[in-house]
């Protein structure tokens, strides 16, 4: 995606505010050049962006539906901000000329799957001042405040509603040891049903006889949390935060993730990298996954007490 169509991108979704999947998926496939940066995947890594960025989420309550975050500057480790939420070119020049006078650096970086990243350099009171010259909020210790927006798994567990599975729908089933979705109903994991005119829903199977309707990668990791599986990994040395590649983080967990480092995840390996996370952020995003803490690092020859 160029830089100047991400851009674009950016500012019609800001101004529309909300809309549907179906509109957002023909205004990317209108703006792009070819039809490689048109494909499916490359929307699926667009979407991913302007959610870990925090300018949109999608998706909503498991739905079809988006919605634009509203602008801000988030501030960041390293007395770094960050333009989140939506924005349009004179949103963005009203910033340059707030910073300018706020005595911060704006660096404008090209993002190829997405709008461009807009980071503002200066002292955490000069990043604070600028946000209020500007008229955007301003928040302080960005993943800090992204991850404490989030509903902990024990808390959704606590107050989920049972809820019917429709009738007549294709079936698959999240396999916790491949981490695929398979073709067959098994028992106690998370559920995508399929109607035959293209929706899909998804549930997770909290009891015998229960199951509680939720969106797609929630109802992963609440199947990972009541089955004990592990699937985010830890370097509290590194500070670097890993989950599989096919089972990538609810969103709002992701958002806090990716805020740490300001970009999102890297693929590699199967794996989704996530760098810069320092261990109250991990700590936090872990917790609210339902996922067990980071196993200890022992000296090589205290191993015998693991």
């Amino acid at each position: 995606m160029s830089a100047s169509s991400g851009e674009l991108l950016l500012s019609w979704l800001s101004h529309m505010g909300e809309g549907s999947w179906a509109g957002f998926v023909r205004a990317h496939s209108q703006l792009q050049s070819s039809a490689d940066e048109g494909s499916a995947y490359a929307r699926m890594r667009l979407r991913a962006t302007l959610s870990e960025l925090a300018h949109a989420e999608f998706f909503i309550g498991g739905g079809t539906r988006w919605r634009v975050f509203q602008p801000a500057i988030g501030l960041l480790p390293k007395a770094i901000g960050a333009l989140i939420g939506g924005r349009t070119p004179r949103l963005l020049d009203q910033v340059r000329r707030s910073a300018e006078r706020c005595r911060c650096g704006v660096d404008v970086q090209h993002d190829d799957w997405g709008p461009d990243r807009v980071r503002l350099d200066g002292s955490e009171e000069a990043i604070e001042r600028t946000a209020q010259d500007a008229g955007v909020r301003y928040i302080p210790n960005l993943p800090l405040a992204l991850a404490a927006e989030v509903t902990p798994v024990a808390a959704l567990l606590e107050s989920a509603a049972p809820a019917a599975a429709p009738r007549n729908w294709s079936v698959r089933s999240f396999d916790l040891n491949s981490l695929t979705w398979v073709d067959e109903l098994l028992p106690r994991t998370a559920y995508e049903y399929r109607s035959r005119h293209g929706p899909r829903r998804h549930f997770v199977r909290i009891a015998r006889a229960r199951l509680f309707e939720t969106e797609r990668r929630q109802a992963v990791y609440l199947a990972a949390h009541l089955n004990r599986v592990r699937l985010i990994g830890y370097d509290e040395e590194a500070q670097i935060l890993t989950v599989p590649g096919k089972a990538p983080l609810p969103d709002a967990l992701a958002r806090a993730a990716a805020a740490c480092s300001a970009t999102s995840a890297r693929e590699g390996g199967g794996m989704l990298t996530y760098s810069c996370v320092s261990p109250a952020v991990a700590g936090v995003v872990m917790a609210a996954a339902g996922q067990p803490p980071p196993e200890p690092h022992w000296l090589p020859d205290d191993r015998s007490r693991r």
